[in-house]
Order: structure tokens, then sequence, then C-alpha cells
């Protein structure tokens, strides 16, 4: 608990959320819009950051499309504008993801 948010382990890595519907010790799902995942920019209401590598990265005209994968396996998919500032990796690159606190939803896995 961080005075009233509560933690999920993703992998090897502890991540805050907000409160959802399930108990402790229960198995659970984060999920992120892949709008709302950052990659290497952080902000005030960053709360979340792990890192990763890009697995794929598709150009899809005015976006961009990157699958992340995390040491422990986790993927992750993020779409950006091709022109932001972190809309420039390419497969294989290490990158820093990262999200705000109210962008993970919290949901019963199973």
């Amino acid at each position: 608990n961080f005075g009233g948010d509560c933690a999920v382990r993703l992998g090897d890595v502890l991540v805050r959320v907000l409160p959802g519907r399930s108990g402790a010790g229960e198995k659970v799902s984060v999920v992120v819009r892949p709008e709302r995942v950052r990659l290497g920019v952080m902000s005030e209401n960053t709360a979340v950051v792990m890192d990763g590598h890009i697995h794929q990265a598709v150009y899809l005209g005015p976006m961009r499309k990157y699958v992340i994968e995390t040491a422990g396996g986790i993927r992750f998919i993020a779409r950006v504008h091709s022109g932001s500032a972190d809309a420039a990796f390419e497969a294989g690159q290490h990158v820093r993801i990262s999200w705000g606190l109210a962008d993970g939803v919290v949901l019963p896995s199973g």
C-alpha cells in the first residue's frame, strides 16, 4: 500500500496502481491504453516507470505503434504521434516507459 494507492507486481517490478476490485494476493492484470504509455518522457504525473526495449516499431502514417518488452518478458503497446518527441525509436533500442497513476486499470485475471 502506497498511502491509499496499491501495488501490483509486474514481473520483478512493483507498480503503483489505484485500488481495484481485487483483494490482496489475488492475480490481476494491469491495462493501460496504448496512447497513455509514454516512451522516454516523464512528466509530473508519472507514477510508473519501467525499462524495456523496442520489440517492434510500426509506422502507421500519423501514428507509430511500438511493442515494448521488459526484461521480465512483459509486453506493452504504445501508440504515439509520428511528429512527437517520443516517436523516434527503432527495434532493439532501449527505452524507458511510463504512465500516470490514473492510466493503469486493474482487472481480475481469470
